[in-house]
């Protein structure tokens, strides 16, 4: 079976009488036996001799048809199909007890090599393709150093808060641990400066209470009251920028 390239389906074929009348399951058996088909000459043992199998030709089962056709095809279905497709002279099939030969008739004519021009067109759009692919790769590479850039830019960040979290609030948060609350706060347009006045504030209050030190977290201090908690002011470090 070829297992490598592709065909060609011409629009016309859905007007054709083997498609109208055609079941789902002769349809999609239809296609498979093109795809099934060799696109070129090959060697083949069929009925004890070697065979030279043309383009159009296929060496199969009814089974291995069914199996390529996949889920909702039975042996039944294909059996039914190659006796009807032959009536239309869209196939022959000759069979042993073994296997079956099949020829896709006129199969040269619709799935033919292209003419010269054609060729030429495909070549140039190749030559296109990989031009517009390498400035694509190009792109792609500057795009991914700036990335990578702003990705350390952000980690420094994040762990710029986290230590100053855990030094003014005594705590022993993760890196992970804030970098989805700051990323967000950041991305909102808040700056470092702000995270920190709020750890500020936030722990002079709280620190040491019995009730409230537990509230000295991620989660409750970068969370939707963080607007409000940065309106507040710090007792100890009033006028200072945390550095």
């Amino acid at each position: 079976m070829a297992s490598q390239g592709w065909i060609k389906l011409h629009r016309e074929l859905i007007d054709k009488a083997i498609w109208k009348t055609s079941t789902p399951e002769q349809k999609i058996i239809l296609i498979t036996l093109l795809l099934m088909a060799n696109h070129e000459e090959n060697e083949w043992e069929w009925n004890g001799e070697r065979y030279k199998v043309q383009p159009g030709q296929m060496i199969t089962s009814l089974k291995s048809i069914t199996d390529a056709c996949g889920k909702g095809v039975t042996i039944q279905n294909v059996r039914t199909a190659i006796d009807r497709f032959e009536k239309y002279e869209f196939l022959t099939s000759k069979s042993t007890n073994k296997n079956r030969l099949i020829t896709i008739v006129n199969y040269t004519k619709y799935q033919g090599v292209e003419n010269e021009p054609n060729k030429q067109t495909n070549k140039q759009l190749t030559s296109n393709q990989q031009a517009a692919n390498k400035q694509l790769t190009t792109n792609k590479n500057d795009k991914n150093d700036k990335n990578d850039k702003n990705d350390k830019e952000e980690y420094a960040r994040v762990r710029e808060v986290t230590e100053f979290f855990n030094s003014t609030a005594g705590k022993n948060y993760s890196v992970n641990d804030c970098k989805p609350y700051v990323e967000k706060l950041i991305s909102q347009g808040y700056k470092v400066e702000d995270i920190k006045h709020v750890i500020q504030v936030k722990s002079e209050q709280w620190k040491g209470d019995q009730k409230m030190d537990q509230y000295l977290r991620p989660m409750t201090l970068f969370g939707d009251k963080f607007s409000s908690y940065l309106q507040e002011q710090s007792t100890r470090m009033k006028g200072v920028l945390y550095l």
